[in-house]
């Protein structure tokens, strides 16, 4: 009684449409992965650092792995960075960051919100991840819905290769970050390592930030 509002009255407003708009089928997606008349479409593999001979012997010894094993492992680690960029020279970008176990499924966002409004856009498909199962590189199912070491640290490579193409092909004015779900966690923490510097502003749907409460306490019980 104390907390109660007299004559205050809650309304719930729900809005439907048919979403003719936001339904994806598989020829759908694939036809937005292809260029146009206004908009080039490419891919770049992202491949991790080579290590040393020297280094790559010390890591045979230590961890008791075969050649074979460790190259399995590199693989297991290339990232791929999608790219739509306007033929005709832009000025601004946005990077999507995926969320956990996901691929990029929202070309009606990146039509409405982005392309046509004259922005280059980029998805970053993190090693073990979205379409890096599609081209085969993912070996081990126990890396499904993860990566090999378990951390995001692993994906701040990965970024920073994208974003170093992404800056070699255009000097952008303007670039916005976009993360959804467990790609705002993913996003954050490589900002925490390398700074916000290249950044303009973000957007973050529907962010999930305390993956090391409820993430790895799912993932121990697995």
């Amino acid at each position: 009684e104390d907390t109660a509002f007299n004559g205050l009255e809650l309304t719930f407003c729900i809005k439907m449409n048919e979403v003719k708009d936001k339904a994806l089928t598989q020829s759908g997606l694939q036809n937005f992965c292809t260029s146009t008349e206004t908009i080039e479409y490419s891919e770049h593999i992202l491949l991790p650092e080579e290590e040393e001979e020297e280094k790559q012997v010390r890591r045979w010894r230590k961890e008791k792995k075969t050649k074979e094993e460790l190259e399995k492992e590199a693989a297991e680690d290339k990232a791929l960075l999608q790219c739509w960029r306007h033929k005709k020279t832009s000025s601004k970008s946005v990077i999507w960051f995926p969320g956990r176990n996901d691929c990029f499924m929202h070309p009606h966002v990146a039509k409405s919100l982005f392309l046509k409004n004259g922005y280059d856009f980029f998805v970053i498909n993190y090693g073990c991840s979205g379409l890096c199962r599609q081209r085969g590189w993912l070996r081990s199912a126990y890396f499904n819905s993860h990566n090999r070491k378990g951390d995001f640290e692993i994906y701040n490579n990965q970024i920073e290769a994208a974003i170093n193409i992404i800056g070699s092909q255009n000097g952008y004015d303007k670039v916005i970050g976009y993360a959804h779900g467990v790609g705002a966690a993913i996003l954050i923490n490589y900002l925490i390592e390398n700074g916000d510097q290249i950044f303009d502003g973000f957007i973050f749907n529907s962010p999930i930030l305390e993956w090391t409460e409820t993430g790895s306490k799912w993932l121990n019980e697995i």
